[in-house]
């Protein structure tokens, strides 16, 4: 499902991957399940769901760049828009709209996360160089 949405910096580009640089990334950087809901207290996760692979396993992404659309706060917590771009093991990039909600109440901090996989996927070139400006930060 998702690998017609994920997108490959096409060949050519100053910024696409070599197969080189994709095995380096893959030893060097932590790649963690991308959540899809999780609800959680005091940052501590009780009940989550990922995104599943093509083979069902669970989908696996390093978080390259997110840019906050919304933020409010509220009388007992906050809620954040955001769009946020994960580069995949095999070099390709997803992009997600996330909502994440903080809520304050009497016994800590309540956190809800809502990870939406976005119907245009393309890449702009602001993207692009922020996603390269961190990667270059880690090698």
């Amino acid at each position: 499902m998702y690998k017609s949405y994920a997108i490959e910096i096409p060949k050519g580009s100053k910024f696409h991957f070599a197969s080189e640089e994709v095995e380096l990334m893959n030893s060097i950087l932590d790649f963690e399940p991308i959540y899809k809901y999780a609800i959680g207290k005091n940052n501590e996760c009780f009940n989550a769901k990922v995104y599943a692979n093509d083979e069902g396993k669970p989908l696996l992404g390093y978080l390259v760049h997110y840019s906050i659309e919304d933020c409010r706060a509220g009388i007992d917590g906050s809620n954040t828009q955001m769009k946020e771009i994960y580069l995949l093991p095999e070099g390709r990039f997803v992009k997600f709209y996330t909502l994440m909600e903080d809520n304050l109440v009497e016994d800590g901090q309540h956190n809800r996360l809502n990870r939406i996989l976005l119907v245009d996927q393309g890449l702009t070139d602001g993207e692009i160089e922020a996603i390269f400006d961190h990667l270059s930060g880690k090698f």
